[in-house]
């Protein structure tokens, strides 16, 4: 993600002449947006795993309405700095709401996968369907119109998270071994990322793009 941001950065900011919104660099972000959800839906489960059953209905709205709460910060800063491509919805909205609203289907067996193949069955009509109005954006259904940095609705985006959530129950079901600690310094490195994962994704672009308008 960091490495998209900084060919997007290079793109808008300096004029370099690389194509995001086709070819190579367009499927490479969704790519890794796919990837950055996925991982989100396999950390809900692990967490779940670990939670008393009256524990986790506060625990997951606390940690989707935080999430979502800085996907809304984002939403005021680029509203301010970029109101014509503004993020309405974008990853961290779509991760902040996918914990809210699909939680309770960690525990029961395949639900998240068969949630996930009917949200990605609905995808091609939702985005065919023209509307007037936003208020239905975190869908999926966008006036013709609209236009922003990063858009992810949750049809079809919540697909991914839910797949990570039911690879996450596979992953503890199966392995024996799981969560075994290491030594190993770069597997160290990896699961302090993890644990800050958020504070990388909300500091990394800030940081990219004073680099840029200095550097580039």
């Amino acid at each position: 993600m960091a490495l998209f941001h900084l060919v997007f950065d290079l793109s808008y900011f300096k004029g370099y002449p690389f194509d995001v919104s086709s070819g190579f660099w367009f499927y490479f972000a969704r790519l890794v947006a796919s990837s950055f959800l996925f991982l989100a839906g396999v950390s809900l489960y692990l967490s779940d795993s670990k939670l008393k059953p009256e524990q986790r209905f506060t625990h997951h709205l606390r940690r989707g309405l935080t999430v979502f709460g800085f996907g809304m910060l984002i939403t005021l800063v680029t509203g301010f700095l970029f109101p014509q491509n503004m993020i309405w919805f974008g990853v961290l909205h779509a991760i902040g709401a996918s914990i809210v609203f699909f939680w309770p289907l960690a525990r029961i067996q395949n639900t998240g996968l068969v949630t996930a193949i009917f949200i990605l069955f609905l995808f091609p009509w939702v985005s065919s369907q023209t509307v007037s109005t936003p208020f239905l954006l975190w869908l999926g259904f966008a006036p013709p119109s609209f236009q922003s940095f990063d858009y992810v609705p949750l049809i079809p985006w919540a697909a991914p998270f839910l797949l990570g959530m039911w690879t996450g129950k596979q992953l503890v079901l199966r392995l024996e071994a799981f969560g075994t600690k290491t030594e190993n310094v770069f597997i160290g490195f990896l699961g302090w990322l993890g644990r800050h994962s958020l504070a990388c994704y909300l500091l990394h672009q800030p940081v990219l793009v004073a680099l840029v308008l200095l550097f580039g």
